[in-house]
């Protein structure tokens, strides 16, 4: 891929665009949480969004989709899925290990529920918005491993807020795996050109903490 230099206007659309979704996204889903009492709610409207904004940016703005990574491809889906089963399973027993009882909200909703969110659209959402929509754009203007790296850093950071409360060691842990999820998802991106290893290796790591979590 040629690295290109996009204008100051370009990049000032862009992130402009990104703020746009964040504030759209956490507006909404924290208006539906102030109604519902429920954190799955909430979170499926943040995904939605996260989904459906990026993708009506690219196409107002006459951009290839196939650049932000919706292509169908079945390369490297083997490898992320080894992968992240070898990473996953190893960081949500020692999360658990040092979690003092602690109780993770969401834990207490609808399992079948917790299962739609953290398998598909949690995964389908988040890779949509960082590795589809922020990675591709900076794929196209950056080096590949700056390109990896940013978006996995703003991953990383979504998840203080919400584990804040949690302790120490949890909230460590927490931030560890999101940045390590954000570099592999964010690789296998890159070198495929397509999200569907991405979403894949998201899944794995929430399927991990699903199930270790879950355990008695």
């Amino acid at each position: 891929m040629n690295i290109g230099k996009p204008d100051i206007k370009g990049k000032i659309l862009f992130l402009i665009s990104f703020i746009f979704i964040f504030f759209i996204a956490y507006f909404l889903g924290s208006w539906i949480y102030i109604l519902s009492r429920s954190i799955i709610a909430s979170s499926i409207a943040i995904q939605v969004i996260f989904i459906l904004l990026p993708i009506a940016i690219i196409l107002l703005t006459h951009e290839d989709l196939k650049e932000y990574g919706f292509n169908i491809s079945k390369h490297y889906i083997e490898h992320s899925i080894l992968i992240s089963l070898a990473i996953s399973f190893p960081l949500a027993f020692i999360s658990r290990f040092f979690s003092e009882k602690y109780e993770i909200s969401i834990v207490s909703e609808n399992f079948y529920n917790i299962l739609f969110l953290s398998l598909i659209l949690s995964p389908i959402g988040e890779e949509t918005l960082f590795r589809g929509f922020m990675e591709g754009y900076l794929l196209k203007y950056v080096n590949k491993w700056i390109a990896i790296l940013i978006p996995a850093i703003l991953f990383t950071a979504i998840h203080i807020i919400p584990y804040s409360s949690a302790p120490f060691i949890i909230f460590i842990y927490t931030l560890t795996g999101a940045f390590i999820l954000g570099i592999l998802a964010g690789y296998f991106r890159a070198i495929s050109g397509s999200l569907i290893p991405a979403i894949i290796t998201h899944a794995i790591f929430n399927f991990s903490g699903i199930i270790v979590w879950k355990s008695p």
